[in-house]
């Protein structure tokens, strides 16, 4: 329109000057004309960067458009600016970081319930984008729980604008470090005593010492290594297998083949995500026996009570059985015949019969075989007295002691000396016997 403008004024005062050229007013005009031109032009640059100042712009969406908004003024937007910040800078995989930062206009203004995003990268993965929205102050929160460990995160916050403000960009990103998180294992074992013919379980679980993300399989198929040192040996032997879902590990069935005590203990290497750890070490010793039991079922002056006496030992027979002891390992003094074909009696009971078992079947047993002795009185009692058959035929407890602190005695110098003696005791007034 200003171009049109120009052209019209030229046109007419052109037109002027040549009906007149000898005319004095016909060379000034020509002069005039072409000064009001480049009056002119330099009016028409100057308004239209004026105008572009101020906002007087054609929308792309007009441009596509021409019949919709074209020419129509649009006010021009003032900036806006965003910062993002993470504290801390440093988290152990698992833990959560805040995210956070201010929407602000060019003079310190904060603009407040605007929608933020906030975009956060790990270091060469894919990134991840959140919302949050700024509070009266133009604050923003976000707290993230993070995924998995690597150094070198980016945490980064945009906005979109509105009709009022651009939209802005958080520069440079917040960077921070996400290490692995710290782990502990342990270590069971089905048994720590065990026969030269039997096997052994042993497991475990890997856990993190930290909250893991939910839903989190990272403990999941990690490599347990299993190391057993066997008796006088120097270079442990590894073994590997996995985890399920849940940290949990497990060696079923492992066969010690030496006589001894084995150290074993399970490592940990650790992964991307979790620190290596080590359990501590437990001691599985092999016997060629599990020990020796000397059984007594007592009676008082008449037989009441016999027979729930003995069946309380018959009980404990078959338990030692059941736990590995050989029946020649077992010396049973009882009233009575047993109903059960697979219970081996040495005999009734008596003082003497008992202190023989202690002092000299024992001895001979530990001797040529090492293990731990058993001894169970189960009977009627009575203060500082255990009734072997009434009260005329009775143990008391510096008797016990004497056969075996015998039994000890004889014991060293021998492969079986340390060996330990276990006493139950199984009868009324046992606190007046025991701790004689």
């Amino acid at each position: 329109m200003v171009c049109s403008e120009i052209f019209r004024w030229r046109r007419a005062l052109t037109d002027f000057g040549s009906r007149n050229p000898q005319s004095e007013n016909g060379g000034t005009l020509k002069k005039a004309t072409r000064s009001l031109e480049h009056a002119l032009l330099f009016l028409a640059l100057a308004g239209y960067l004026l105008v572009s100042d101020f906002g007087f712009r054609i929308s792309e969406a007009a441009i596509a458009n021409p019949q919709s908004a074209i020419g129509k003024p649009r006010p021009v937007q003032e900036e806006s600016f965003i910062t993002v910040e993470v504290a801390p800078p440093e988290v152990l995989f698992g833990q959560a970081v805040c995210v956070h930062g201010s929407l602000t206009d060019p003079w310190g203004r904060r603009l407040a319930n605007r929608e933020v995003s906030i975009t956060l990268s790990p270091p060469g993965g894919t990134s991840e984008v959140f919302t949050a929205e700024t509070d009266s102050n133009g604050d923003y929160v976000f707290f993230f729980g993070t995924p998995s460990a690597g150094a070198g995160w980016e945490a980064s916050a945009s906005w979109l604008g509105d009709i009022t403000y651009d939209g802005a960009m958080s520069k440079p990103p917040a960077i921070f470090d996400v290490l692995p998180a710290n782990t502990r294992v342990n270590i069971v074992s089905s048994a720590y005593s065990i026969l030269w013919s039997d096997t052994v379980d042993i497991f475990g679980r890997l856990k993190a010492t930290t909250p893991l993300p939910p839903q989190s399989e990272v403990l999941g198929g990690q490599e347990i290594s299993l190391y057993l040192l066997e008796p006088g040996g120097e270079t442990p032997t590894a073994i590997t297998t996995r985890t399920d879902a849940d940290g949990i590990y497990s060696f079923s069935d492992l066969k010690l083949s030496e006589l001894g005590v084995w150290r074993l203990l399970v490592k940990f290497n650790g992964s991307p995500d979790l620190n290596p750890s080590t359990s501590g070490t437990i001691n599985v010793q092999v016997k060629e026996t599990p020990g020796y039991a000397i059984l007594v079922s007592g009676r008082g002056d008449d037989d009441a009570g016999v027979e729930f006496h003995n069946r309380t030992c018959d009980t404990v027979y078959h338990k030692f059985r059941q736990r590995g002891f050989r029946a020649e390992s077992i010396f049973y003094l009882r009233f009575g015949v047993p109903d059960d074909n697979g219970i081996l009696l040495e005999g009734p009971p008596s003082v003497d019969a008992i202190r023989h078992a202690i002092t000299g079947w024992a001895k001979d047993q530990m001797t040529a075989e090492p293990g731990p002795l058993f001894i169970l009185f189960v009977g009627p009692g009575n203060r500082r007295l255990f009734q072997v058959s009434g009260q005329n035929e009775s143990v008391r407890p510096w008797q016990l002691d004497d056969w075996i602190t015998t039994l000890e005695d004889s014991l060293r110098g021998s492969p079986a000396e340390g060996q330990p003696t276990m006493f139950i005791y199984g009868a009324p007034y046992s606190g007046s016997f025991i701790p004689w």
